[in-house]
C-alpha cells in the first residue's frame, strides 16, 4: 500500500516524525490518522521480525508523512504524548 501512495512522489517529499518499536509506532499512526494525516510505517515486517538486525537500539519501525504536514505531526504526537502522560 505505502508503494501505491508514493509511486507519484520522491523520498524528500517525507519526512520521519517518529522512531520506535511496532506498538509505539502503530499508536502514533493511529493518532495521525485521526486527524487526518495520512502516514504509512517502514521496515514494519523487518523491524517487528528482526528489530536487532535493522536497527541496533531495536528501534526499527518509522513513521512517515508528506513533507508538507510534519510539523502537524510532530506537534500531534507530542500532544497525545502529553496526554497520555497526564492520564497516569
Amino acid at each position: 500500500m505505502m508503494a501505491a501512495a508514493m509511486a507519484n512522489q520522491t523520498p524528500g517529499d517525507f519526512a520521519v516524525v517518529f522512531t520506535g518499536q511496532i506498538t509505539e509506532a502503530d499508536l502514533v499512526k493511529f493518532v495521525l490518522q485521526q486527524v487526518g494525516i495520512r502516514c504509512w510505517l517502514e521496515n514494519e515486517q523487518m523491524g517487528t521480525a528482526l528489530p536487532g538486525v535493522v536497527s541496533p537500539t531495536g528501534s526499527a519501525v518509522r513513521v512517515l508523512v508528506a513533507e508538507g504536514d510534519a510539523d502537524k505531526a510532530k506537534a500531534e504526537i507530542k500532544r497525545s504524548q502529553q496526554d497520555e502522560t497526564t492520564e497516569e
